[in-house]
């Protein structure tokens, strides 16, 4: 990959984390004072979305150090898919 392409796939990662975790935060704050189940698991699934942003990110970061790329592809592949689950 080039190393613009690098940069704005971590980018995009880091965006990512960030506007999951404000909305799983938000998310849970008004299911817990709404008493609203639906709302609070919306927020829980947000920040398992948040999970599998770090992964990509950590996988990413990977590519611009020139580490074993397809060993962490598989690795970040498997914890994603553990994580949707």
């Amino acid at each position: 990959m080039t190393q613009q392409l690098i940069r704005r796939a971590i980018a995009l990662s880091w965006f990512t984390i960030g506007y999951n975790l404000v909305e799983g935060v938000v998310s849970i704050t008004f299911g817990l004072s709404d008493d609203s189940i639906s709302l609070f698991g919306f927020g829980l699934d947000s920040l398992i979305e948040v999970s599998s942003g770090a992964v990509v990110l950590w996988r990413f970061k990977s590519e611009s150090k020139h580490i074993d790329a397809d060993a962490r592809e598989r690795r970040a592949t498997v914890i994603i898919g553990f994580l949707f689950i």
